[in-house]
């Protein structure tokens, strides 16, 4: 006999866990993406290390573990190598994913890249032009 994720032994009219997988939900939040605000439920046992999560989550979404940041109650989960149990995630838990396709950047890094021109495509001052666009 089987629920969410546990097995159960039922003698002598009594029911009990032989082994007992907690269920956990995870709200994926991946601006511009489809799957965007979506909700996935996996069943994992509490010895699960995150790197192992972001595998499984990597599985069933293709976003990279590097791209894959989860928050416990707004704690961010950042030791890969943590056990679900050891980072006080338990059966029912809700985990939020934030998904960054440019990780390894931060914000700025990505702003300079934006608006940053190469040399040579660069055009060279024209002072009649700057001249004529200051009296407008």
């Amino acid at each position: 006999m089987s629920s969410a994720g546990c097995l159960w032994n039922v003698s002598k009219s009594v029911l009990t866990s032989l082994h007992c997988r907690p269920r956990i939900t995870i709200s994926i939040n991946a601006p511009d993406e489809a799957i965007d605000q979506d909700l996935l439920t996996l069943d994992v046992p509490f010895d699960l290390t995150v790197r192992d999560l972001k595998g499984m989550v990597e599985a069933d979404t293709s976003f990279p573990p590097q791209n894959q940041h989860f928050y416990l109650n707004g704690r961010a989960l950042r030791d890969d190598a943590q056990t679900l149990g050891q980072a006080g995630i338990k059966d029912g838990e809700m985990l939020a994913m934030m998904v960054n396709r440019r990780s390894g950047q931060n914000q700025s890094q990505q702003q300079r890249q934006l608006f940053r021109r190469p040399a040579d495509r660069l055009e060279p001052l024209d002072a009649e032009r700057i001249e004529a666009s200051a009296e407008r």
